[in-house]
């Protein structure tokens, strides 16, 4: 695998697993409460998130798009595109300074939380000054670390239970599958196209999406193997891998904070780049200032779970409806054959 290929896999899976995914509660919320159909939702996700991903890039790069601003330009027109540029970022530093202050709240009391905080947001704002490659380095140590860990509560477990798909028969799990999708390629979009339009060739960057994808697939899965498996001890919790953790082995509680906490600030080290870089070069900036910005932002943004934790709820939300609304008009123009089917 070249090394633009790798480098597209490693923070492809570092997206697509999400900011938080070493406590498990997203897997729980959008694959494992629904068992089964959950198991199905995980394989479908996976093979959507990686095909329209690479779909969007190899049509970002047909068309010279280097940044989420040109992407809305040719979508949706030279009127509109800086206003929903503009919402989008400030979208994404609101979510992902909710997903650090809610992290932040959940490993401490009020007292450290917001030391937490200002740490992951500073260490996130010195990685991203490094580079992309600096990202994706610690990015790989993060994803191993993860893998390590949830492999470590698998062995444990002699039994995975499956549940009958009469469990659960209702459509809710593939809204929730379509639900994760949305956000997480919204994310990946942010990322990845300053780093796709840097990558020589599209074999490259097919070759990166389908490697992450897989990995994603096969971590995730493993992940709701796990749930399910502990599912009657963890079903209503908001860490549910961290409690499998301190059940299994009461030490290991501190090793699920250090991985959990770290990958949310490499993820948010690669928003801040991805975001960051477009604006830089298209209006010839300084990196650092801009990256100061996003900084602020994200610490104003994290004040607000520390303050009342339900205000994670409308960042969320407004990050996943921003990635339907984007993958929504991709596919409408598509068929009507604006932006040309690329293929896989």
């Amino acid at each position: 695998m070249s090394t633009g290929a790798w480098r597209i896999a490693v923070l492809f899976t570092a997206i697509a697993l999400g900011s938080a995914y070493v406590n498990g509660y997203e897997w729980l919320r959008f694959f494992s409460l629904f068992g089964s159909w959950g198991t199905i939702g995980i394989v479908l996700t996976s093979i959507g998130l990686s095909w329209f991903t690479y779909t969007v890039l190899r049509y970002c790069h047909q068309a010279g798009v280097t940044s989420l601003h040109q992407l809305f330009v040719n979508l949706i027109g030279p009127k509109l595109a800086p206003s929903l540029s503009v919402f989008t970022h400030v979208i994404l530093l609101a979510y992902m300074g909710a997903v650090i202050g809610q992290q932040a709240v959940q490993f401490a009391d009020s007292r450290y939380a917001l030391l937490i905080v200002f740490a992951l947001s500073v260490a996130a704002f010195w990685l991203a000054r490094q580079g992309m490659r600096q990202i994706v380095q610690v990015a790989m140590i993060s994803i191993t670390a993860g893998l390590l860990l949830i492999g470590l509560i698998f062995t444990e477990q002699r039994h995975v239970p499956i549940p009958s798909l009469s469990y659960q028969l209702n459509g809710y799990w593939a809204f929730a599958a379509c639900y994760y999708l949305a956000l997480h390629l919204l994310l990946s979009l942010a990322a990845l196209l300053p780093l796709a339009s840097r990558t020589p060739g599209m074999a490259s960057v097919r070759l990166g999406i389908a490697a992450g994808g897989f990995l994603f697939f096969m971590m995730t899965l493993l992940g709701h193997a796990v749930l399910l498996a502990y599912w009657h001890e963890i079903n209503t919790s908001s860490l549910p891998l961290r409690d499998i953790v301190s059940m299994l082995f009461p030490s290991g509680s501190w090793m699920h904070a250090l991985v959990s906490l770290g990958h949310s600030g490499i993820v948010l080290a690669a928003v801040y780049y991805g975001l960051a870089v477009p604006v830089v070069e298209r209006y010839d900036l300084q990196l650092t200032p801009m990256l100061l910005v996003m900084w602020i932002s994200t610490i104003v943004f994290a004040m607000f779970p520390l303050w009342n934790q339900a205000f994670t709820f409308y960042p969320y939300t407004a990050a996943t409806y921003c990635g339907m609304f984007i993958l929504a008009v991709f596919i409408w123009k598509w068929r009507n054959g604006q932006p040309k089917s690329p293929g896989l």
